[in-house]
């Protein structure tokens, strides 16, 4: 852990000859660590190498095929290469995995969102929500999406649905204080 800390700080300082060079001691004493996977990942991506990151990527999804992050920046990679159809199909086993990591929902989300596919950011959403798990966050987003989309009669059923899950939190309550006052509503 140690050593990804220090990799990360010389990463993001731009030091990225000291930053491969923790990664490579890493990757020799422990070649299994997927956190060293997405690091090096990272620093490719800063040098441009992007389609070797996405090779790094796809090695690490081989040791763990269950590990959201990695599926996660995956997709995001083939996103920047113009895969997109690649990039989806990363997306969706992301949130099938774990449909209730919001991490997961949200970037497929916006991957439909860079491509003005509504529809799907709306199923995607409501799939969500249909979900085993109370977390009303899910509510929230697929209210927000209504409400910004203009479709307030459902913003406010998925704001309503949020306070019946979770009648006890009281961001539930405020969240929906917020949507009346952005619909100049007194009610």
């Amino acid at each position: 852990k140690a050593q990804i800390k220090l990799g990360l700080t010389h990463l993001i300082e731009g030091n990225l000859v000291q930053a491969r060079i923790h990664v490579s001691n890493i990757l020799k004493q422990s070649p299994q660590t997927i956190e060293a996977y997405h690091l090096l990942a990272d620093i490719l991506v800063r040098e441009n190498e992007i389609q070797e990151a996405v090779a790094i990527l796809e090695k690490a999804r081989s040791m763990d095929p269950k590990e959201i992050r990695t599926l996660l920046k995956l997709a995001h990679l083939l996103d920047t290469l113009g895969q997109a159809e690649k990039a989806e199909q990363v997306y969706i086993k992301a949130m099938a995995l774990d449909s209730s990591n919001r991490a997961a929902y949200i970037e497929l989300c916006k991957f439909y969102d860079r491509r003005k596919a509504f529809d799907k950011i709306e199923n995607t959403l409501k799939y969500v929500v249909r979900t085993p798990g109370i977390k009303f966050e899910k509510y929230t987003d697929l209210a927000r999406f209504y409400e910004e989309h203009r479709r307030f009669d459902l913003a406010e059923k998925s704001y309503r649905e949020a306070i019946a899950a979770t009648p006890d939190l009281d961001r539930a309550f405020f969240n929906m204080g917020e949507y009346y006052a952005r619909q100049n509503r007194k009610d």
